[in-house]
């Protein structure tokens, strides 16, 4: 039955008062009144982001950029005073360090986010329009969230497929007229793929109406309120009661019967999770199938991060008995997921896991790390990147030595210190992959590299990116004992110095190299470059971004004599101009050559 008009004013006007609707207090007079609605405003905080080309605490390429007015529109161009993510396109992809061993599933024109970045704006408005100012290869941005207080959840407000669009800076409007609920809150998803080179964003303004609006507007935005509600519960995981399952009237399932249980399966393993819920509910043929084990030995959580929480976790571990494969990464955001669920699920479904991910899991605290620990004994990959809230310290990290069967880690934007890591490298000496890069806690890589070069052996893909401490020192000892390496990135460690010869000696041992990334180590010269050529024969990508002393010369040994070179940055490297990589570029047109650029106004 429709509320009557008195009464929804009454509940409105309440909800105002107590702020338990849009958190703010409202003269009732200003419901009839309304003073200027619409606002335009610039971000006021970056609240999180899943990852950045700068380093913590500067201002160079940093998510901090976005805040405030745009600085550099409309240039165009590779300007260090924007945002950009950490990896572009598909090169970073295609690494072995970061191939998935399960896939699965995804709902039709769903596109997988790689990054995002949450910002809050100073005054909370029923937004209109947001205006995103793309300064360098636009067309990353594939959602749009808000932060409905009301409700506690984020609320898709637009999404769209990747563009492909023209060099060129540009201001992306997306229009949110039908958001009915004020907000702060924002999150932006990105999916950079499709890109042929790093996505730079400036700034985002927001417009929308404030919190003074007429009586009328509430009444639609109830009326929208309800429409997207309904709709939304057609999206959430659902727990199903057997016993509800059981009331059901006996109904034949047609030719359903006749299939064997392995074929009908088969069948459900092309659904994607909330699809496989949903279809639990059809009947008790079906709720007996998609209950199977066998469909839920990996769970990509991740897609769904914003609907996850801890009741939905508990509807799943009846079901997760085989799981071997578990995506929380972005999951458990607001306290939708807290530490005593996650706990609870690893003790009955994390037996038999090998591949775990949590990256940018605020709940993940040291009881969560001990868990793991305790629960997850067969453990191989492990992923927990930019987990940085107090609640984790070194006594949770230090748990992960424990997880002697590690083959993959991955500890990127950190506040793992020298102790925890050393303690991790002298118990855990099955490691092929470490991820390390901008852990800014470590205060002397070198010690670092002394570790990897005594126990880890059989190391393949290490990654020291933004490594400060790291000096020749540990590049020496790096070449002498890890030579099965295929990938090196050791980008922005400014304090190596090449002129010693350690990066010679390292291309000289480690010959089974495939991605070397050099990023601005300006001692880096052509007598290392010809080195490169002479021994890494199996070289597919080279990142030499910043590197001033290398010449035309060393570049064409390069690109002459690595024949399987499939990328080359030599962006900002002075003596390389774009008339001669425009000529390269003919020369080898199997081979991407990057060189970035900026155009003024």
């Amino acid at each position: 039955m429709k509320k009557s008009l008195a009464t929804l004013f009454q509940k409105r006007c309440a909800c105002l008062y107590t702020s338990t609707y849009v958190d703010m207090s409202v003269n009732l007079f200003s419901i009839y009144n309304p003073g200027p609605t619409t606002i335009e405003q610039y971000v006021e905080e970056v609240k999180d982001f899943s990852s950045q080309y700068g380093s913590e605490g500067s201002i160079s390429y940093t998510a901090l950029n976005v805040v405030g007015e745009p600085n550099i529109f409309p240039k165009f161009g590779d300007y260090t005073q924007a945002f950009l993510l950490r990896t572009y396109g598909s090169w970073w992809l295609n690494s072995a360090s970061l191939q998935k061993p399960f896939s699965y599933c995804i709902p039709k024109d769903e596109v997988i986010s790689q990054d995002f970045l949450e910002v809050r704006f100073k005054e909370k408005v029923y937004p209109l329009e947001l205006n995103i100012y793309e300064t360098y290869n636009p067309g990353a941005i594939v959602k749009v969230l808000a932060y409905s207080y009301g409700s506690a959840e984020w609320k898709i407000i637009w999404k769209s497929l990747p563009q492909i669009v023209h060099s060129q800076s540009r201001i992306f409007k997306i229009e949110t007229k039908n958001v009915n609920f004020a907000t702060d809150l924002y999150r932006l998803e990105f999916h950079h793929a499709h890109l042929k080179y790093y996505y730079e964003l400036d700034a985002i303004s927001l417009t929308g109406k404030s919190l003074l609006f007429s009586f009328q507007y509430i009444l639609q935005s109830e009326s929208n309120l309800n429409a997207n509600e309904e709709i939304g519960l057609a999206e959430t995981f659902e727990k199903v009661s057997l016993k509800a399952i059981k009331e059901y009237k006996s109904l034949a399932n047609g030719y359903f019967d006749l299939l064997p249980s392995e074929v009908f399966n088969v069948i459900l393993s092309y659904l994607d999770l909330m699809s496989l819920c949903i279809a639990a509910r059809v009947s008790r043929l079906f709720y007996k199938h998609c209950y199977d084990p066998t469909l839920y030995t990996g769970l990509e959580l991740k897609l769904y991060w914003n609907k996850v929480t801890s009741d939905m976790l508990y509807g799943l571990k009846n079901r997760c008995s085989s799981l071997q494969y578990l995506n929380l990464s972005w999951c458990g955001n607001k306290g939708k997921l807290n530490p005593a669920s996650f706990i609870q699920f690893l003790e009955n479904c994390g037996q038999f896991l090998k591949y775990l991910y949590l990256s940018n899991c605020s709940f993940v605290n040291n009881d969560c790390m001990k868990a793991i620990a305790d629960f997850c004994p067969y453990l191989q990959e492990f992923q927990i990147c930019s987990c940085r809230q107090r609640s984790l310290d070194q006594l949770g990290f230090m748990q992960i030595s424990r997880l002697v069967e590690l083959r993959h880690l991955d500890l990127y934007r950190t506040l793992i210190d020298k102790h925890s890591i050393i303690g991790i490298l002298r118990s855990c000496i099955k490691l092929q992959y470490l991820g390390l890069g901008n852990c800014s806690s470590i205060n002397n890589f070198d010690d670092i590299a002394a570790e990897i070069a005594r126990n880890l052996r059989n190391l393949k893909s290490l990654d020291l990116w933004r490594a400060k401490t790291l000096s020749s020192v540990g590049i020496y000892l790096l070449a002498n004992h890890c030579l099965l390496l295929n990938e090196i990135d050791i980008g922005w460690c400014n304090s190596i110095d090449a002129s010693s010869g350690c990066l010679r000696d390292l291309f000289h041992k480690c010959t089974e190299l495939k991605r070397v990334i050099l990023t601005t180590i300006r001692t880096v010269s052509d007598f290392d470059l010809v080195t490169i050529a002479n021994h890494l024969k199996y070289l597919e990508q080279l990142d030499l971004l910043g590197v001033r002393e290398i010449t035309k010369e060393g570049i064409l040994r390069i690109l002459t004599d690595c024949k399987k070179l499939k990328l080359l940055d030599v962006s900002f490297c002075g003596q390389i101009d774009f008339e001669t990589v425009n000529h390269w570029q003919e020369m080898f047109p199997n081979i991407t050559i990057q060189k970035s650029y900026q155009i003024p106004d």
